[in-house]
């Protein structure tokens, strides 16, 4: 039985894991297109910077709202197993 558990831990873990690098990836790629279609978003006067303003803001909202809906499930997660537990 702690075997089972344990094994199933490692599963949600890896899944969860590959999850964020997916999030993570899916939040840097516009990026890397917006390089490659209009490098003058990307490069201003031979430094890098991103000027898009489209992007300073879709960037700005995930990247702040991504991890705290993360978190929040995260915590009503754990809340609600250790009320089950308890």
């Amino acid at each position: 039985m702690i075997t089972k558990s344990f094994n199933f831990c490692r599963v949600c873990v890896t899944t969860r894991l590959l999850l964020v690098w997916l999030a993570s990836f899916s939040i840097a790629s516009p990026l890397i297109v917006l390089g490659i279609l209009t490098p003058e978003d990307i490069l201003k006067n031979g430094k890098c910077m991103i000027s898009n303003p489209n992007f300073m803001i879709y960037g700005s909202l995930v990247a702040f709202f991504g991890p705290l809906l993360g978190m929040i499930l995260a915590l009503t997660l754990t809340v609600r197993l250790l009320n089950k537990q308890a």
